[in-house]
């Protein structure tokens, strides 16, 4: 079984639309419709073949001027 959202991760923005009104016409539960829905856009593919191809998005690389977030540094404060 599919997580719901690893499905969302993979699915188009027309298809959470479709399935967004499959949701609200059909009284599909949201998981049931976005499985529909992306079933429907596998064609011959099965469901786990068509997340497997589409993958989730990589992250976005880091900008090339601005330096990585570095963890926040805790501060002592000094008794006087």
């Amino acid at each position: 079984m599919i997580e719901f959202e690893e499905l969302l991760a993979v699915a188009y923005k027309k298809e959470r639309l479709k399935s967004r009104r499959l949701v609200k016409s059909a009284a599909f539960s949201e998981y049931a419709a976005l499985v529909k829905t992306l079933t429907k856009a596998a064609g011959t593919q099965s469901l786990r073949e068509l997340v497997d191809a589409r993958g989730a998005p990589p992250p976005p690389p880091p900008h090339p001027l601005r330096p990585p977030p570095q963890a926040p540094v805790a501060y002592k404060k000094n008794k006087l």
